[in-house]
């Protein structure tokens, strides 16, 4: 059973900061070709494309936070473009930036993070498929698909994400840099 208030834990990529601001900018164009009122406006910062939910963890053995950054830090992998250029309503219940054409280095990026995972016991959520976008408003049923102008940025980290559901917190508990030096940072700020 689910508590609410247990956080969820995931692995994601987060916006640039010029991605940040494109994207803010671009929600607020949006309201106003969608006649749909500009509040809540996304939280920025918090803005990311989920890689691989792990879900709750409540029933997790000890240690399966560990066991899943170990699995992430091996695995490598260089810098690459993503690029995110139509606006659509997911599932009915969210306004999402999605892309027209999958990015091959995202995919395959994903996938190893994946193997890693499922290597050390780690399962996704229930039901989850890897649909790469980024939910810039939940609870919204505008029925929208169009094109928009790119929000693209050079992915060079991943992050470990503890959502703490009801609070519109994510605090970022560990980053691991793609393709230098640095391998993983320890515990990052709230966003």
């Amino acid at each position: 059973m689910r508590n609410a208030h247990m956080p969820l834990w995931f692995f994601g990529l987060c916006l640039s900061a010029e991605a940040q601001q494109r994207t803010a900018t671009l929600f607020d164009r949006l309201c106003e070709e969608w006649l749909f009122d500009a509040e809540p406006a996304p939280i920025v910062r918090r803005l990311h494309v989920t890689l691989y939910p792990l879900g709750s963890l409540g029933d997790a053995p000890p240690g399966a936070v560990a066991d899943a950054c170990t699995a992430a830090g091996s695995v490598g992998g260089t810098p690459f473009e993503v690029s995110f250029d139509r606006a659509i309503n997911r599932r009915g219940t969210q306004i999402a930036l999605t892309a027209d054409r999958p990015c091959d280095a995202l995919f395959s990026f994903q996938q190893k993070l994946c193997a890693a995972l499922r290597h050390v016991g780690m399962r996704a959520v229930k039901g989850w498929r890897f649909d790469p976008h980024v939910t810039l408003r939940y609870r919204e049923n505008i029925l929208v698909d169009q094109p928009v102008p790119p929000v693209s940025w050079r992915v060079d980290e991943f992050v470990l994400i503890e959502s703490l559901q009801g609070r519109t917190i994510h605090n970022h508990r560990r980053k691991w840099s793609l393709g230098g030096a640095g391998g993983n940072a320890g515990l990052t700020a709230a966003a």
